[in-house]
């Protein structure tokens, strides 16, 4: 047993954190009182304690780096808990400053996505086939606009709610008939007289023979 010379209370010995220079082995505060006095002395002494730490970080930064890396690999749940509760804390700020190192470092970022796909081929083939099954219509539009802009068929007035609303229907009909429909430009955008517009007004739906048979042809 030990007397503590802060609270005056006699403690047992695992109360006392180790002092090399005490004749016991033993601080003369028990560990309740020194936590007390420690963060009473940080608080009055902040600019004094910054430069102490910053100073030891300094002088010590290999040794410290290998403790840290040492425990957090021996905790690695603890480090998962306390960074999601971190960034559930600040996630405007990690989310500003997560940006803000993507666009300082372009190379990392194309080369982690890279090695991201190469290592999970499985995974987007099957979440790629899983899109397509659940937008069907968004892709054929996408795909139809991608075209048209490639030929500078695309207006800037064009409705687009409309065009998604005619492949979405394209798409309908192909499943209630079980006949392949279309989604076909009335006057194409390749043919030798006239080139027409990817919009809402040159749309139409046909089956897929029908639309073949046209082959890009217009009769006006």
């Amino acid at each position: 047993m030990k007397h503590c010379n802060l609270c005056k209370i006699i403690k047992h010995f695992d109360q006392f954190s180790k002092a090399s220079r005490e004749k016991d082995g033993l601080q003369d505060r028990c560990k309740l009182c020194q936590s007390k006095w420690s963060a009473e002395y940080r608080k009055l002494n902040k600019e004094k304690e910054q430069l102490r730490h910053a100073k030891y970080h300094a002088e010590n930064k290999e040794k410290i780096n290998k403790r840290v890396s040492n425990w957090q690999k021996e905790n690695k749940e603890k480090c998962r808990e306390r960074s999601k509760r971190f960034y559930h804390n600040n996630k405007e700020k990690e989310k500003l400053r997560h940006k803000k190192w993507m666009e300082s470092n372009p190379n990392w970022k194309k080369e982690y996505s890279k090695k991201f796909r190469e290592n999970n081929r499985e995974y987007f083939k099957k979440y790629e086939d899983y899109y397509w099954r659940k937008n069907q219509d968004k892709v054929y539009k996408k795909n139809a606009k991608r075209r048209a802009q490639r030929l500078m068929a695309t207006v800037k007035w064009a409705n687009e709610d409309k065009i998604l609303e005619i492949y979405k229907k394209c798409i309908e009909l192909t499943k209630k008939t079980g006949i392949i429909h279309h989604v076909d430009h009335i006057i194409p955008l390749i043919n030798d007289k006239v080139c027409g517009l990817h919009c809402e007004d040159n749309l139409q739906i046909l089956t897929a023979s029908e639309n073949l048979s046209k082959n890009n042809s217009f009769e006006g």
